[in-house]
């Protein structure tokens, strides 16, 4: 996308007020916000200790990580009555009221292999039953019953102090914690008792603008917790916010209008399949470099055929829409999605900004497929995602888990041009469908990054082992990682967890990536050095079934939680067949 030059002068201006915090921006917060998030996760924490196959609170006892539990054979016709009947017969081991009735079922995650139940602590006030924040407990089971892994965030709650609610004056506070935004969604909750204070009554606000947030505001205005809900692609120090804010009237997440009227059918585009690198086996330059999204005879040559399944015709057109990808434009910065009369009929160059939505469309579907064709027992996220393949002007992509829509970056090469780019993306939507609360969890944001970046270069690794491409297949954003500062990422992470997770950015670049990013990487690596080991097929259903095993629950590290999990899918799927090639592997690796 071609750019004005005031417009671009404008935006590297902005640039140089960037601050991050774990590789978060923080320059669209005010103030008090700016100290909350700098605190992040931290005021949730439980603090606890590492124990044989335990994680026990070092205050009271509980375990709050269980990865051994005992044999107890758990009760009932469902699975919300088997994880009740379990947490029954310990309630004492995990510090659980005795009668439980202040555990309110929050979500069930259930298919043919797993069964996971959550349950979210409440307690009443002033006759008003209301969530206790960030305080979760999740038990996760075989389809059979048998339980796998317990986590929890329980914290036994007293009185709760705090003034008359008052819902407006709340909402108006928490959209003016971010420059530009607005209150998605407002709920009254209990923030739970820590050091030097005690439980209170508050706001649990989610507010979106060039970010999305999630904070926590008492009732005298004060910000208790802060932390963003927003994911990315990109080192983040350099990538100015886009001067849009979110567009009013956006639709929420469900049924969207007019698709079930339409007709559908398969149709078929030209897009890069993954890179123009990969599939011509070259170096980026000459020829193939972005030159202001120039066409050349190359790069128009390494466009590939692109299956566009179920499209929606509409008023005589066919228009990119379908059953688990719609192209939205008004997300973010303006664009006009593609439409043609015949469906085949989605052929364009890399210089007509039409290009990205078909890249878009083709591999958010086609990497949806793929989960279906892993096999894990149980959908995930198998509904429309709204995505603008220009929606933010800078280089950077991000995922906005309030209302499920993605918004890819325009700015040196267009994110959407890079099938890993549109992939980590999508990636990090998979893992909020299974793991909503992650972003309340210690190391949480750089969990998805790491994630993201295996599923993407496993997918590419696959098509170079099959003879569809070249290059290194420990690359990420071979492509997009060309622009001087911003050179992509390696999953060649030479550390171990937690104390070893320094890593520098390839060839310099503008230095360090950000913390989030550090840890990412050495994750992503782990995955990918145990895909060596077990294959792409198993390791990539490994990780994908794992996600719904790491719960909420405060006081147990992310990557400690993700780490258990792959042994507990692997129970689930495989009976543990691969248990010691896996706990080998996280071993060697810290985790």
């Amino acid at each position: 996308m071609r750019f004005p030059l005031l417009l671009i002068l404008l935006l590297l201006l902005s640039a140089s007020s960037v601050q991050a915090q774990e590789g978060v921006r923080l320059d669209g917060l005010r103030a008090e916000a700016r100290a909350a998030a700098s605190r992040g996760a931290d005021v949730l924490d439980l603090p606890t200790r590492r124990a044989a196959g335990l994680r026990v609170d070092v205050r009271s006892g509980a375990v709050r990580g269980d990865y051994d539990p005992p044999a107890f054979r758990a009760a009932g016709s469902d699975a919300e009555e088997q994880a009740r009947s379990y947490l029954a017969q310990l309630a004492g081991r995990y510090g659980l009221g005795a009668d439980m009735s202040d555990l309110r079922l929050a979500r069930v995650v259930e298919g043919h292999y797993d069964r996971h139940v959550t349950f979210e602590q409440t307690v009443d006030v002033g006759g008003e039953v209301l969530p206790v924040f960030g305080r979760e407990v999740q038990v996760s089971m075989t389809a059979t019953g048998r339980v796998l892994m317990v986590q929890s965030g329980y914290q036994p709650v007293g009185d709760v102090a705090g003034s008359p609610w008052d819902d407006g004056a709340a909402r108006r506070r928490a959209a003016g914690l971010v420059e530009g935004g607005r209150v998605a969604e407002l709920t009254r909750v209990v923030m739970p008792a820590g050091e030097g204070r005690a439980a209170q009554k508050a706001y649990a606000a989610v507010v979106v603008g060039a970010e999305e947030w999630a904070f926590v505001i008492g009732l005298d205005g004060a910000v208790l917790f802060a932390a963003p809900r927003t994911t990315h692609h990109a080192h983040v120090d350099h990538a100015p916010a886009a001067p849009f804010g979110f567009v009013q009237g956006v639709s929420p997440v469900g049924p969207l209008a007019g698709l079930a009227d339409g007709a559908r059918a398969d149709g078929s585009g030209l897009g890069f399949d993954p890179d123009p690198l990969t599939t011509a086996g070259v170096d980026y330059g000459g020829a193939y470099a972005d030159n202001d999204d120039a066409d050349t005879p190359e790069l128009t040559a390494a466009r590939v055929e692109l299956a566009l399944p179920e499209i929606t015709q509409r008023g005589g057109k066919w228009h990119l829409e379908g059953p688990y990808v719609v192209i939205d434009g008004t997300l973010g910065a303006r664009y006009a999605p593609p439409s043609e009369t015949d469906p085949n009929a989605f052929r364009y160059t890399r210089a007509d900004d039409r290009f990205e939505a078909v890249m878009v469309y083709h591999h958010v579907d086609d990497d949806q497929r793929r989960v279906q064709a892993l096999g894990v027992g149980r959908p995930i996220l198998e509904q429309p995602i709204r995505i603008n393949p220009q929606g933010d002007l800078s280089d950077n992509s991000r995922f906005f888990t309030n209302d499920l829509t993605i918004r890819m970056g325009v700015g040196a090469i267009d994110d959407a041009e890079d099938a890993m780019v549109i992939r980590h993306e999508y990636a990090h939507a998979l893992l909020n469908a299974d793991a909503p609360s992650l972003y309340q969890r210690q190391d949480g944001s750089a969990l998805h990054e790491g994630w993201a970046d295996y599923w993407a270069a496993s997918w590419r690794a696959s098509l170079i082992e099959a003879g569809l491409g070249s290059g290194d297949v420990r690359d990420v954003f071979p492509w997009d990682g060309n622009n001087g500062c911003w050179q992509g990422r390696r999953l060649d992470h030479p550390g171990s967890y937690p104390n070893d997770t320094g890593y520098p950015a390839p060839g310099g670049g503008c230095g360090n990536f950000p913390t989030i990013y550090q840890r990412g990487i050495l994750w992503a690596t782990t995955l990918f050095d145990l895909r060596a080991e077990l294959g792409a097929d198993v390791m990539d259903r490994l990780v994908v079934a794992s996600h719904a095993f790491v719960g909420g629950a405060s006081g147990v590290p992310a990557f400690e939680s993700a780490a258990q999990a792959l042994l507990a899918a692997d129970e689930a799927l495989y009976d543990g067949r691969y248990r010691r090639t896996l706990a080998l592997g996280l071993s060697a690796r810290g985790y």
